[in-house]
């Protein structure tokens, strides 16, 4: 009666309650409303492409920007992304109620729902804002009042998942990204895998490096038992075990920077509108406001002010590095500062650029000298693509049409063969370019097509003329750098078995062939192991083959993988398997726990020091952290820079001695120079 729900749609939103989130503690659902979504149409030149013909045409043309959405605002609060019965989306920290004191007229405080109802922002004190397209069921509700009443009534919540860090770590780029800047030159790539030949070079000899490679560092808020034993005890990298785990952390670093993965001063950030604009709009009603944000300028309390910015998402596909002008003033901090989000102009076209919404979105933020440089080269004459996608139908939901649209999101909504068809052409040697790029256009726009497919259920039909060009620079195997990338395999002497092409000269396959593997190296300022550092020595222990602790360890760590893991528990399965091991262990064995620990700690680290530990680390990973907080109390300060320990000589109460005094000129030279990554 109310006209249907596409049937894809639907299950997709069923499916929220099934997202892995925490419960929004405090969360008041009268202390919302829903409104209408912020749009902006303006003239901006673009490649249109007409997704019929596939014709291409550079012009001039209003585009229309949907500003919010997927997004909304909360007020004192972290920005996370949220999920409640029928929305979902991004909300962005926001001081609603002091902008509406300090910036808008008592007599603009009154505002209308989605379904037309007024709401006195501040007499009824909104704390959140949805905007209509995170609201997806919004015509099967009468009113805002309705949802509330039968939200309350099922006792429903507000979850969140994947919440605003405090602080944010540099991050990695991609292949994706890196396979566009088909102009860099050797000197541009040897300073751009500078950083990530220095932690392969350092990794294990260099205290701090490979503190931070291992997640064990002060970075790492969620630590795993063995990352905080490290932490506490970095004695332990000279157990067996430990340097495995070096060899494989470093054998895997080299694998990733050659597939791509190279160390960059960027971070992800969620990308968000500019709410000023969109508050103006929405209490004044005005259809253009103004955004102190202009064409080409972003803002984020990330990086400084007036820095050139290259921003990209995944999957990034076209040519798709956009540069722009981090604008900050006292004004925008006072506003926007709160977030630590990437907020964009209500009238520039990046969104349309990068392919992305606002729903919880990220963007790698880059700031680097030296591939400002490669991007902007790349990027001259550039403009976004542009083209009409087809909206979603509606329609009764019967099990055909349950069926129908399951089986086309299963067997049409796979992009990697379009994706992988774009990476062939961005790394071939071609003779024409400009052809090869007309391929690329194409094909971004039919992987786009083809992930909405599944809920418009519609699909492009190419052109002869089109499909005769995309083969023509498509018919080629993988580039080389996928036998890192992908796994996928090369056979020197028989081409012909192989599944990637030689190595040529293209970007990428340059970039993985400056990536220089070293021999790994040891740390020698650490100390000696200890093993009974780990053990509460107090409870005793047993060092025999016939001890029970031993047996029964022996005999589930042959059966890790028999474990069946019941279906309810989806997010950590080892948890859920170790734990049980640990209950079978203490069961079979019938002693205390400590006496437990201690026995195989003594025994894997004297009778097999080689021995893999994983699984006593998973399953008593925590009474060993335990023991070595009591047990390392008195051994003196870990010099943060080599990781010898050292005890403070003199008076320590005035000024707090944080490193050794090998290191001290070190470290005084690190603080005054506040070491960056660019």
């Amino acid at each position: 009666e109310l006209g249907g729900i596409n049937s894809n749609k639907f299950a997709a939103y069923a499916a929220l309650t099934n997202s892995a989130t925490d419960q929004w503690d405090g969360f008041d659902i009268r202390r919302a409303i829903v409104v209408d979504d912020f749009e902006t149409k303006f003239p901006a030149l673009v490649d249109y492409i007409n997704y019929e013909t596939y014709e291409v045409n550079r012009k001039t043309m209003d585009v229309d920007i949907p500003c919010t959405d997927g997004w909304g605002i909360v007020d004192g609060e972290t920005t996370r992304m949220c999920r409640a019965p029928w929305i979902k989306g991004l909300l962005t920290q926001f001081p609603l109620q002091q902008w509406l004191r300090e910036e808008c007229p008592a007599d603009k405080w009154i505002v209308k729902d989605a379904w037309g109802k007024e709401h006195n922002l501040v007499e009824e004190n909104i704390k959140v804002i949805f905007c209509l397209s995170q609201m997806k069921l919004k015509k099967f509700y009468s009113s805002w009042d309705e949802y509330c009443n039968e939200f309350e009534k099922n006792g429903c919540t507000v979850n969140y998942c994947n919440m605003e860090e405090d602080n944010i770590k540099s991050s990695r780029i991609n292949y994706q990204m890196l396979q566009q800047l088909s102009s860099i030159t050797q000197p541009e790539i040897d300073r751009l895998v500078r950083r990530s030949n220095e932690d392969i070079e350092k990794i294990g000899v260099d205290y701090r490096t490979t503190m931070r490679l291992l997640g064990a560092d002060d970075w790492n808020k969620d630590k795993s038992s063995l990352q905080e034993a490290l932490s506490i005890y970095p004695e332990l990298f000279r157990d067996e075990y430990s340097k495995e785990i070096l060899r494989q952390t470093k054998k895997s670093l080299v694998k990733q920077a050659k597939a791509g993965k190279v160390r960059v001063n960027g971070k992800y950030l969620f990308v968000a509108p500019n709410p000023l604009p969109f508050l103006r709009w929405l209490t004044t009603g005005e259809e253009s406001p103004y955004d102190e944000l202009a064409d080409g300028d972003v803002y984020t309390n990330q990086f400084p002010a007036d820095s050139e910015l290259m921003l990209l998402r995944s999957p990034s596909l076209g040519k798709e590095w956009a540069i722009k002008k981090n604008r900050r003033n006292e004004y925008l901090d006072k506003w926007l500062g709160q977030s630590k989000c990437i907020y964009t102009s209500s009238y520039d076209t990046v969104s349309k650029m990068l392919a992305f919404d606002c729903d919880g979105d990220k963007l790698l933020v880059i700031k680097d000298s030296n591939l400002l440089k490669v991007a902007k080269r790349t990027m001259d004459g550039v403009v976004p693509l542009y083209y009409e996608m087809k909206k979603a139908q509606g329609g009764e939901l019967t099990p055909e049409t349950i069926y129908r649209g399951m089986s086309l999101a299963y067997t049409s909504g796979n992009i990697g063969p379009i994706s992988n068809l774009i990476t062939i052409v961005h790394n071939n040697d071609e003779e024409d370019r400009e052809e090869a790029d007309l391929a690329i256009k194409w094909l971004t726009m039919e992987t786009n097509f083809r992930i909405d497919g599944s809920k418009t259920l519609f699909f492009l039909t190419r052109p002869n003329f089109a499909d005769k060009i995309i083969k023509k620079h498509t018919k080629s195997k993988l580039p080389n750098f996928f036998i890192y990338a992908k796994d996928k395999m090369y056979d020197q002497k028989h081409p012909e078995k192989s599944q990637v092409e030689p190595p040529n000269q293209s970007a990428m396959n340059r970039i993985a062939a400056s990536i220089v593997p070293s021999r790994l190296k040891y740390n020698k300022n650490l100390g000696q192991l200890d093993y009974r550092m780990l053990m509460n020595v107090d409870a005793g222990f047993m060092i025999s083959d016939n001890c029970q602790a031993i047996k029964s360890y022996d005999y589930w760590q042959m059966r890790v993988g028999t474990i069946e893991v019941p279906e309810n528990v989806s997010a950590d399965e080892d948890l859920y398997i170790y734990r049980k091991i640990r209950t079978q262990i203490l069961n079979e064995c019938r002693w205390d726990l400590d006496f437990v620990v201690n026995s195989l700690v003594a025994y894997l680290y004297t009778v097999r020091p080689n021995s893999h530990k994983k699984m006593l680390w998973a399953c008593f990973g925590d009474v060993i952290v335990k023991n070595l907080k009591n047990n390392t109390k008195d051994l003196g300060q870990i010099c943060p820079i080599c990781g010898r320990r050292f005890k403070a000589k003199g008076n320590n109460k005035d000024k707090q001695i944080v490193c050794c005094a090998e290191c001290k000129n070190k470290w005084d030279s690190a603080r005054r120079h506040d070491r960056t990554d660019e």
